[in-house]
């Protein structure tokens, strides 16, 4: 039987940090580098923006999903994911919308590989979404391996009982912070996944 891998999908599987710094920024014109990341230290739906917004009324989400459509899957990825979806079953949790992570996927010509995406229109919370995989696929969360880039996460996924959690230094938020978490594994990419499992 098939183990199975949560993947968080920006900063993980796209490569999206400065599309959706981009877009925040737009919304949040003062908004700076290091305040953007700090916000990745909980769940993005609970973050605390202080920076006001503008006065032109931005929806982040569907500009977003417009800047999207241009980013390319990087080959390294595309293989890594190919090799391992030979042995692992896929989903993706993420605070993206659910269509935006469809799309990149399929064009990626990925999208195959995952089986439940869900995304920040059908729950903020990644608790819950957590759950909801495992009730929806009878899993044990001891048996999973969850894969981020952000402490939020961590704290989330170790709330619901997942033990192994790989932490990816390309993402949102650098591998010196995400060290302070401890996560099971700490790598570059998950271009590097064969490494640790």
């Amino acid at each position: 039987m098939k183990k199975t891998i949560i993947f968080d999908f920006d900063g993980v599987v796209a490569d999206s940090f400065n599309i959706a710094f981009e877009v925040s920024k737009m919304k949040r014109p003062t908004l700076t580098l290091e305040s953007y990341k700090d916000k990745w230290k909980t769940n993005i739906g609970k973050a605390v923006f202080t920076e006001p917004e503008s006065d032109i009324k931005i929806d982040f989400h569907v500009e977003y999903a417009k800047k999207m459509k241009a980013l390319k899957l990087s080959p390294i990825k595309k293989k890594a994911l190919e090799d391992l979806s030979e042995k692992y079953n896929f989903h993706i949790i993420s605070s993206t919308y659910t269509q935006t992570i469809k799309d990149f996927c399929e064009t990626s010509d990925i999208l195959q590989y995952f089986g439940d995406i869900l995304g920040y229109d059908i729950e903020a919370s990644k608790v819950i979404k957590f759950q909801t995989l495992l009730k929806r696929h009878n899993l044990d969360a001891k048996e999973l391996i969850f894969i981020t880039d952000t402490v939020g996460d961590i704290e989330e996924a170790r709330e619901v009982g997942i033990r192994t959690i790989i932490a990816v230094g390309d993402g949102y938020q650098d591998k010196e912070v995400l060290e302070i978490a401890h996560p099971t594994y700490l790598i570059d990419s998950i271009a590097n996944l064969k490494e640790v499992i």
